[in-house]
């Protein structure tokens, strides 16, 4: 899933902050291989959790 924002300031936020629930995502996500991309169920759970967690 990518980022689309208009601001390139509010695009690298948006990117770090992705990166950031992605990573304190996989222990409750039960994904051990970081170098391979989340399946889209899994990368929903990770926005909609981060987002309901802030």
């Amino acid at each position: 899933m990518g980022v689309n924002c208009r601001s390139d300031i509010a695009r690298n936020n948006c990117i770090t902050l992705l990166a950031l629930m992605r990573d304190r995502a996989r222990f409750a996500l039960k994904v051990t291989d970081t170098s391979d991309h989340l399946p889209f169920g899994k990368e929903i759970k990770v926005m909609i959790g981060g987002l309901i967690g802030l």
